[in-house]
């Protein structure tokens, strides 16, 4: 198992808030599941916070199924300050679809697209999907954003699924730095994210996305 460097994160990391305080783990059962814990803790995370995994033990998706989370994918969850209500989520949910999506054909060059309601897909396989939750058992309230992605994931080990999913290496025949991937989506995702919540505009916001989506 290649270990997370986490300067060279920080290093790629642009934002202004989101993403800086990160709580990296070799193993963990769920990254959704373990910030939903810490967040009944009164202080002991902050907004912005990403927790990520090398390995999740139970990941989850859609429907509580099981999310397969080998050694060599990127999963995280992103916890941010409760700002939108609950009918809102399935709009965080596309926006982080949405800034992973960038994130990836900017740095790859590949040709991912949303598959609704919270899939990744490129060339026609599943590379990444996106459970959004929130957290109100804590005094600020919380969305946890969860991204599972096959970055460097053999897809022997992705084996349950058949031949549904593919990884990034698979389609570059090489392995990428997981930690510039995660730096880019969190810098595209608070550049989206933050721009939605100043204008409450998600209209023009999902024409950008429809660019990408299919159903």
């Amino acid at each position: 198992m290649n270990d997370f460097n986490l300067t060279l994160y920080k290093k790629n990391l642009n934002t202004v808030q989101l993403g800086k305080p990160i709580l990296y783990f070799n193993f963990v059962d769920s990254t959704n599941s373990y910030a939903a814990q810490l967040e009944k803790i009164t202080d002991s995370i902050a907004p912005g916070t990403v927790l990520l995994a090398d390995i999740q033990t139970r990941g989850r998706g859609k429907l509580e199924a099981e999310w397969v989370s080998p050694a060599g994918g990127l999963y995280f969850t992103l916890a941010v300050k409760k700002e939108l209500k609950h009918r809102d989520l399935p709009k965080m949910t596309l926006i982080a679809a949405y800034a992973a999506a960038r994130a990836v054909n900017a740095l790859y060059k590949l040709q991912v697209a949303i598959k609704w309601p919270n899939d990744l897909y490129c060339k026609g396989k599943k590379l990444a999907g996106i459970l959004t939750e929130t957290e109100n058992g804590s005094q600020i309230g919380y969305i946890n954003i969860g991204t599972g992605i096959n970055v460097n994931t053999h897809l022997s080990d992705l084996k349950k699924y058949g031949h549904q999913s593919t990884s990034i290496s698979q389609q570059l025949n090489k392995k990428v730095a997981r930690e510039k991937l995660l730096a880019e989506i969190i810098n595209n995702f608070e550049q989206v994210y933050f721009n939605f919540l100043k204008t409450k505009d998600f209209a023009a916001l999902f024409e950008k996305i429809e660019t990408i989506l299919i159903y």
